[in-house]
């Protein structure tokens, strides 16, 4: 069975990460799909990209957000919000 380690902020946001992949999922390389989880609360708000800085229950997103224009600061687009706590599993390198 998989760890996680999520951390969930003041204003509901939270991330995901692996802390230790079973015996399983380190022969196939892939993290398993079951597990448990350890939650710990930062208190502060988070400083992800898109964040509105607003209290709040543990909540999906935000997004990751991106500059349409370089000449204009203003133009900036949300897009892909991040789900699971940002978690993939695709991406962890065991």
């Amino acid at each position: 069975m998989c760890t996680w380690l999520t951390r969930v902020h003041s204003c509901g946001h939270y991330t995901k990460t692996l802390q230790a992949p079973c015996e399983e999922a380190s022969k196939a390389k892939k993290v398993c799909d079951s597990g448990s989880e350890d939650s710990k609360t930062t208190g502060g708000l988070c400083y992800l990209p898109g964040c509105d800085k607003k209290p709040g229950i543990r909540r999906e997103g935000p997004g990751k957000t991106y500059q349409s224009s370089p000449k204009s600061l203003r133009l900036r687009n949300q897009t892909g919000d991040r789900t699971d706590g940002g978690f993939d599993p695709d991406d962890v390198d065991l």
